[in-house]
């Protein structure tokens, strides 16, 4: 299977695919395992079940009266503390009694992107509570964009949720001139009560493998997984498909799939910097959606951690990818 066989839908019908992947569709708060050395994962949870209850209903605008702008919690922390499992908590606890959206960040800005601004904010303002998982702001552009929907979709009182490896002080820093938009920054942040987590990568403690399957495991997981619709590239064959469909659609090429395998990943390095940091970027975007949906993944290659070099954890984006490599290393502990 490539990604010539699948039927892409149209941005609009994504609108209605607005919900947790399966890994988290059954996330509850009571599920929430907090950790008793730090407080702040307890409190946090108690925070934003408090905020999810004060949802109501918005009432229909009218030519007398508009809603109250709405208000959102920018859930800040290290990976591994939770963060997901919260929003999709918070996400499933809405449902129960009003409208909820959930969607990944560079799926809403692909989204904006390709609808134009005002029928995205028309899209998205059904919802009483829209949850955006993985908020980052890595260029101007997309700062932009998405301060000018955050500001025209809450106006219409649209509350956000949403989560972030970046405090709200910190968007922006070391990806671009951040001072020289300051104000738009500052707007965004201030739309947001913040909530810090605290805590260790919970996957150090429960998938503490460092290593790609060999090539008798990967064996034995195709074995396993005879019969389902398996994706089965090679590292240089995922590379050229991630060249050529959009993070925001990757949800939709891997619909259907029953497992991936991906053999010989080799460390990212390019002499050239911005394709070396493009590729990388792809990367983990790719494994953020094949972890967020709970499609069974296999990876032979180098060590975990080498995947990526150590200048790219010291980079701008370089909890990103420190992120990428605890998701992984939980995938190949479920796949050995």
């Amino acid at each position: 299977m490539d990604a010539e066989t699948v039927d892409l839908d149209t941005t609009h019908d994504l609108l209605r695919d607005l919900h947790p992947g399966r890994r988290f569709a059954g996330a509850t708060f009571s599920s929430y395992q907090a950790h008793p050395d730090f407080p702040s994962q307890a409190a946090a949870a108690q925070r934003i079940q408090a905020f999810v209850r004060n949802l109501g209903r918005p009432g229909k605008p009218s030519f007398w009266r508009q809603p109250p702008p709405a208000t959102g919690l920018y859930l800040d922390g290290g990976f591994g503390v939770g963060k997901t499992h919260l929003l999709a908590s918070a996400y499933m606890m809405a449902t129960k009694h009003t409208t909820a959206g959930y969607v990944h960040f560079q799926e809403l800005t692909s989204l904006i992107g390709q609808l134009g601004m005002n029928p995205a904010v028309q899209g998205f303002s059904d919802q009483r509570l829209l949850c955006i998982d993985e908020f980052e702001l890595d260029d101007p552009g997309n700062m932009h964009l998405i301060g000018t929907f955050l500001e025209r979709l809450m106006a219409r009182g649209v509350s956000v949720i949403t989560t972030s490896n970046t405090p709200p002080d910190g968007l922006g820093h070391e990806r671009f001139n951040a001072a020289r938009f300051s104000e738009t920054l500052n707007s965004i942040a201030a739309r947001f009560e913040a909530i810090s987590i605290d805590g260790p990568d919970y996957r150090r403690r429960e998938h503490p493998r460092q290593t790609l399957l060999t090539e008798q495991e990967l064996h034995a997981w195709l074995q396993q997984h005879d019969g389902a619709r398996l994706l089965h590239l090679s590292s240089d064959e995922l590379d050229d498909l991630l060249r050529r469909v959009h993070p925001a659609h990757l949800g939709q090429l891997l619909r259907g799939v029953g497992a991936v395998a991906v053999t010989g990943l080799r460390t990212f390095t390019h002499p050239n910097k911005l394709l070396r940091e493009q590729g990388a970027i792809r990367f983990v975007h790719f494994v953020d959606k094949v972890y967020d949906m709970g499609v069974p993944v296999a990876f032979t290659g180098v060590p975990i951690t080498d995947l990526f070099e150590e200048t790219y954890r010291a980079a701008a984006f370089g909890r990103k990818y420190s992120r990428c490599l605890s998701r992984v290393a939980e995938l190949m502990s479920e796949a050995s």
